[in-house]
């Protein structure tokens, strides 16, 4: 057995594997520029288990395999600035080699898909991972066309099967746009609820252990879950009991441990809920400790309410999202709010002296 091809620990076996499997769906994406050629190649070359696993996940999904060996080839325009690369490797080999590898864990973890056949039932599985970074909002479309909008700091894993699509939403805020396939089951477990759908369009929103569903299109179903898990499509990802509602367009739920609410939306609700899709957020007459608990989720600056007699000062307007000296600057002009910086990342927030 080759030194490069010996057992390995498993997570370092599952961060390769990873990797491979996010290069691939860039190439069958057709997304590799000039630079992401070199970085592949670079990649590839850097140890024999990287290439077989890479040729390995490309030839499960067929034509990816001559696509591989295709953007392995520079073209003319790529060849000067390859030569450039080949010099400052050839003369900082370890800062480029970390330099590389940090990009390709990167992409790694915040997309990748894993393909896996099951022979018995002559199916394939496809698994997924799709996640944004704070202050990051992000679609991607799913394996059956479905797409979703990923809020800040989100993260879901998808199985889809030819009898199933079954999504988990791990921590954050997603918005589905299902594709139509009353053969295939869409559902989406939150906590232990699950959200089922045909074709429709719902948000998704995990809050410590509390969940909010709101409905802009068609209908879905909300239940308890628990699930259950496997690898092969023949397994059922989840089991279902005691229904708590069917959630229509314009409806919102919000769910928690001790009860469940049903509410009725206006059009400013909806839009209000749905605002960050365009990157947005609007407050309507929202205390300042929900203010300040919004803005958290898009920013690591840190906005401390230092003074507890303004935690409930009402505050309203439409901000885009990463706009925080906006909504810091209308605190002070519109409520009179002393707001003091301290660096880059803190801010107290206090009753203004005169």
């Amino acid at each position: 057995m080759s030194d490069a091809l010996k057992p390995i620990a498993s997570d370092a076996l599952e961060r390769i594997q990873l990797e491979a499997a996010s290069w691939v769906a860039q190439i069958d994406r057709g997304r590799l520029s000039s630079a992401d050629k070199l970085a592949l190649a670079e990649w590839m070359a850097r140890s024999p288990r990287h290439e077989a696993e890479i040729r390995r996940v490309a030839a499960l999904w067929g034509d990816v395999d001559a696509l591989l060996d295709a953007a392995l080839i520079p073209t003319q325009a790529e060849r000067p600035f390859a030569t450039v690369v080949s010099s400052w490797i050839r003369w900082r080999p370890l800062h480029f080699a970390g330099v590389i590898a940090a990009i390709c864990f990167s992409v790694a973890a915040f997309s990748y898909s894993i393909l896996y056949y099951d022979a018995n039932s002559k199916s394939v599985l496809v698994r997924a991972v799709h996640a944004t970074m704070l202050g990051e909002i992000n679609e991607f479309t799913l394996h059956d066309g479905s797409t979703v909008q990923l809020n800040t700091n989100s993260r879901i894993a998808t199985r889809f099967s030819t009898s199933e699509r079954f999504i988990r939403l791990e921590r954050g805020e997603a918005h589905f746009d299902v594709s139509r396939d009353p053969n295939r089951p869409f559902v989406v477990l939150a906590g232990d609820r699950a959200v089922q759908a045909i074709g429709t369009r719902f948000i998704v929103r995990l809050d410590g252990n509390d969940l909010d569903l709101t409905v802009t299109e068609g209908r879905v179903e909300l239940s308890h879950a628990m699930e259950v898990i496997g690898d092969h499509p023949g397994q059922s990802s989840h089991q279902s009991d005691e229904i708590v509602g069917v959630i229509d367009a314009g409806t919102t739920a919000r769910v928690s441990a001790q009860h469940t609410e049903i509410l009725t939306l206006d059009a400013a609700g909806i839009d209000k809920r749905t605002a960050w899709l365009e990157e947005k957020i609007i407050f309507d007459g929202d205390s300042l400790e929900f203010v300040v608990s919004e803005l958290s989720r898009y920013s690591d600056t840190k906005v401390i309410i230092s003074d507890p007699e303004i935690r409930d000062v009402r505050m309203g307007g439409t901000f885009y999202i990463g706009e925080l000296d906006a909504v810091l600057q209308a605190l002070e002009t519109s409520l009179g709010i002393q707001v003091e910086k301290v660096g880059d990342d803190l801010v107290y927030l206090k009753k203004f002296e005169s």
